[in-house]
């Protein structure tokens, strides 16, 4: 047992021994040593705290300030003040630096894997556009920036490096027909939404505009008065008229004060997007609302109508509207007159205009009265013919019979056509002796009948005609085919 214990002794000093060598082992720096440079590095794992404190000013992730160094084919080398240099990719670069020129960096990592360090241009260019763009926010700053493209929504705004998202309903403060007039044109906008988590911004033209527009409101407004003329911008066009911006406010051009003339639409006169010159005819001071004329601005020509156009005379018109009794023809721009339906032939019961005429029809009328205080003319087309009642009585007898043509069927009766557009009236108890006839159409399908002349009447302008006078009563010798004692 002693032997074992003063063996175990042996060896537990033998050991103490060795570990007090180890620890006496002598340290060398890497430029004492007989090894290559390229073996000096005895471990090769990463220590940030080292780098730490180097330079204790400058961190990974952040911007810092290098010097170019060298420049080749790979890339721009820059010296941050480190062991080792970085080097970035040329494209990073929108111009390639000299040599000694100072740039700012994004220093990424200190070293990768691969002992290198990594830096990135393009992120310091990021981050500095991105602080730049915080405080403009913050400070409501107007930037500028590039529209570059349509996407679903709005479009993308390039705001130097960082690109922002423009909604389609901020882009103005007025209706756009045409988008794409504004892609790659540079325009200045106003940050509204900036998300730093998501890297988000979003930007507005019409808020800088709205603005601008206030501002011209209030000095417009102060200044308008009934009777100015001003230039405006026509933003919309509806059924009843056009809103026009007069630069900061709108008014309403009504479709009636457009023109003299008559138009349909406003849109036969007025394009989105032209400048016209309006007049001022309204202005309440309560409501801000501007009533605006164009037509205003000439002279009204209904001023001129006496001098143009006489009782008697014959004058060229379009036929501008058909309305149940009668229509309308223009003149003159923004001089109409009316046709009565009783002024369109001397022969012929004309039910409905459209029975002779059409839109747009260019005809010729006789001027029959003129009151230019009213703004009425009263027009006629018969009065360009003789009119052949006149004479009537002496070319038509009673008694006379005639093959007529069926023209036109009313409650009471029919309108046939003798001759030449001369036409007589028959009655509907004219038609049968025997027969109750509610209408022509119960007596015959044929397009033509036989009669006779009743009446012939050239100061009524009539003439009366009958059927059943084409052969005697039956009811006049009734006794002679019927007694009363007959079974």
């Amino acid at each position: 047992f002693n032997k074992l214990s003063n063996r175990s002794l042996e060896i537990g000093t033998s050991q103490s021994e060795a570990y007090n060598d180890i620890l006496n082992v002598k340290a060398y720096s890497p430029d004492k040593t007989d090894l290559p440079s390229s073996q000096n590095n005895f471990d090769d794992s990463y220590d940030e705290s080292i780098y730490k404190d180097l330079n204790s000013e400058i961190q990974e992730k952040q911007v810092v300030e290098g010097t170019v160094v060298g420049v080749n084919d790979k890339g721009v080398i820059i010296d941050i003040g480190f062991k080792s240099e970085g080097i970035i990719d040329r494209s990073d670069f929108k111009k390639i630096p000299d040599i000694g020129d100072k740039v700012d960096v994004f220093l990424i990592t200190f070293e990768n894997r691969k002992g290198e360090m990594v830096l990135s241009k393009e992120k310091a260019d990021f981050a500095k556009r991105w602080e730049e763009l915080r405080n403009a926010f913050s400070d409501e700053t107007i930037i500028k920036g590039v529209i570059t493209k349509r996407i679903k929504g709005g479009f993308v705004v390039d705001l130097d490096v960082v690109n922002a998202f423009l909604p389609g309903s901020q882009l103005e403060a007025k209706s756009i027909t045409d988008y794409d007039q504004y892609l790659n044109n540079e325009y200045e906008f106003k940050i509204v939404k900036f998300n730093e988590f998501r890297q988000n911004i979003v930007v507005s033209r019409k808020a800088i505009l709205s603005t601008e527009n206030d501002e011209k409101r209030k000095e417009l407004l102060a200044n308008l008065e009934v009777g100015s003329v001003y230039e405006g911008l026509i933003k919309n066009i509806t059924d009843f008229g056009a809103f026009i911006d007069l630069g900061g406010i709108d008014g309403l051009l009504h479709i009636t004060d457009i023109t003299w003339g008559r138009i349909n639409h406003p849109s036969e006169k007025l394009s989105i997007g032209d400048k016209i010159d309006v007049k001022i005819i309204d202005y309440d001071e309560k409501t801000s609302r501007v009533s605006l004329g164009t037509k205003q601005l000439t002279v009204d020509p209904w001023q001129e109508v006496a001098e143009k156009f006489q009782v008697g005379s014959t004058v060229q018109g379009k036929v501008v509207n058909l309305m149940n009794y009668g229509m309308f023809v223009e003149i003159n721009e923004g001089v109409e007159g009316l046709v009565h339906i009783s002024e369109m032939s001397w022969t012929k019961h004309v039910k409905h205009p459209s029975d002779m005429f059409k839109m747009g029809d260019e005809i010729e009328t006789k001027v029959l009265s003129l009151n230019v205080n009213e703004k009425k003319i009263s027009l006629g087309i018969k009065q360009l013919e003789e009119n052949p009642w006149d004479e009537i009585e002496n070319k038509y007898n009673v008694g006379d019979t005639y093959m007529c043509k069926i023209k036109n069927t009313v409650n009471n009766g029919v309108f046939l056509e003798l001759e030449n557009n001369i036409e007589g009236f028959m009655h509907n108890n004219d038609i049968s002796w025997t027969r109750k006839m509610k209408s022509i159409n119960d007596f015959t399908n044929e397009e033509s009948i036989e009669v006779k002349i009743l009446e012939v009447s050239s100061k009524d302008k009539k003439i009366l005609l009958s059927h059943k006078h084409m052969s005697d009563d039956p009811w006049q010798n009734i006794d002679n085919h019927i007694k009363l004692d007959d079974s």
